[in-house]
């Protein structure tokens, strides 16, 4: 009777870490089979592969600032309250980014 694991308790993921891994390997492939760089090369400039590639790395820094903020306790609305000090934590997180990005 001790081993039964209440019906809520679950990580609450469609499917196993490596699986998902391993599908997004099999997209990627699929997608570059189907669409190799080099046609992207011949499709668009170097301006607009540029311009695409910072925003999706400005998308992909929003998301992780995102999921930070959210497991801190905190949530995107800045007129609500806050359960813990925003800016100790934004101070942390700014310093880790300029150090990561200075090299």
């Amino acid at each position: 009777m001790a081993n039964v694991k209440p019906a809520d308790d679950h990580p609450g993921v469609i499917a196993p870490p490596p699986l998902i891994i391993a599908a997004a390997l099999v997209v990627g492939l699929a997608l570059d089979w189907l669409v190799p760089a080099y046609v992207l090369t011949v499709l668009f400039g170097t301006t607009t592969r540029i311009v695409v590639g910072v925003l999706l790395i400005a998308a992909g820094l929003g998301l992780i600032g995102l999921a930070a903020i959210n497991s801190i306790g905190l949530g995107p609305m800045p007129f609500r309250g806050n359960r813990h000090s925003f800016s100790r934590h934004m101070r942390f997180t700014v310093i880790c980014a300029i150090r990561c990005m200075s090299g």
